[in-house]
């Protein structure tokens, strides 16, 4: 997906940044969320990390996403 490309973009390019998208909780629930990406530097090693920002707000599964039946 075009978001996903996007989000990879920028987990390269910025050390720090907030990103707020729609996702899949589960099989049953799909919600709006917000996310503070960051990455550090631990002795030589370099991670990545993502914190949700807020309480995830729930919204109807896109038509789109198929489900199981």
């Amino acid at each position: 997906p075009q978001d996903l490309a996007e989000l990879e973009q920028r987990l390269h390019n910025h050390q720090q940044f907030t990103w707020t998208y729609s996702a899949g909780l589960n099989e049953q629930a799909w919600a709006i969320l917000t996310t503070q990406f960051e990455a550090f530097e631990v002795e030589g090693i370099w991670y990545r990390q993502g914190t949700t920002l807020s309480t995830p707000e729930l919204v109807p599964i896109p038509p789109e996403i198929s489900t199981p039946a």
